[in-house]
């Protein structure tokens, strides 16, 4: 079962989850999906967010925040024989990769997607379903894609790399060049970069530049450490790169984040009438 919604929400929402994956196609730039009651995604148009099952999640608008919301369970690929997109996406929430950059064109893309579905939401014509499963297709195989995954990618190809992967995600490694990496897996580094992109979807140094950022991330929201300190503490010894990147990820600096949790830590609540 597939099912799609349109909303444009004025006011902080209740927290809640529910038994179906959420994927959120984003049509403002302003406003966050709060994951868990501590992990802040900036909306960014045509960004696409993937909400697991039984995740606790709101939205934080800081103006009125339109979006896309399909909901789908977790064995729907499966059953419409898209193994390899079921594999992408039970990856990506495994890690706690819940959005993905695209480049401005897939964006583009993902907006029109997105005004096809509020069309089809308003016309309430047949076939309803059988359109928004094409659309879902769209938004979620055309991001497969960009990943270059090979057709019969299967978990056991990788087991080399799976526990290097995950003393990444708890901070180690994260200073060793491409070459050291790919000596510590017993690879050449073409090797290592090859097949570490197929595993995680990035490059070797988008990985590691993704879990500093979260690390930032966190360091910003519960920390009065000057800013020089927080890139230091989350492995940029470049402050001009790390605010760069950093801007990149989350459409605002580091300090106008900052300054954007802390005014959402207190948002004004309104009723709905």
């Amino acid at each position: 079962m597939i099912y799609c919604g349109h909303a444009i929400i004025p006011e902080t929402l209740d927290e809640h989850q529910h038994s179906d994956h959420e994927l959120v196609v984003c049509l403002s730039n302003n406003g966050a999906q709060l994951l868990e009651g501590d992990r802040y995604i900036p909306f960014k148009q045509g960004r696409l967010i993937l909400i697991p099952e039984n995740l606790s999640h709101n939205v934080l608008p800081d103006a009125p925040t339109e979006l896309i919301y399909i909901c789908f369970d977790r064995n729907y690929f499966n059953r419409h024989h898209l193994p390899e997109v079921q594999q992408f996406i039970e990856f990506h929430l495994q890690y706690q990769q819940y959005y993905l950059e695209q480049n401005e064109l897939d964006l583009g893309l993902n907006l029109q997607i997105a005004e096809r579905i509020k069309n089809e939401l308003s016309m309430n014509k047949s076939h309803s379903q059988q359109l928004f499963h094409a659309f879902l297709c769209d938004l979620l195989i055309r991001q497969h894609r960009s990943f270059n995954l090979p057709v019969n990618h299967l978990p056991q190809d990788f087991e080399i790399l799976q526990e290097f992967v995950e003393q990444l995600s708890v901070g180690e490694h994260w200073d060793l060049s491409l070459e050291e990496a790919a000596k510590r897996n017993n690879m050449s580094r073409s090797q290592f970069a090859r097949k570490f992109k197929e595993f995680t979807g990035q490059t070797f140094v988008e990985q590691v530049n993704s879990l500093k950022l979260k690390k930032a991330e966190q360091l910003l929201k519960y920390s009065s450490t000057p800013l020089f300190q927080i890139a230091e503490e989350a492995g940029f010894h470049n402050l001009s790169y790390f605010h760069r990147l950093f801007k990149k990820a989350f459409n605002m600096s580091p300090k106008h984040y900052k300054e954007w949790v802390q005014h959402m830590e207190n948002p004004i609540h309104l009723k709905f009438k």
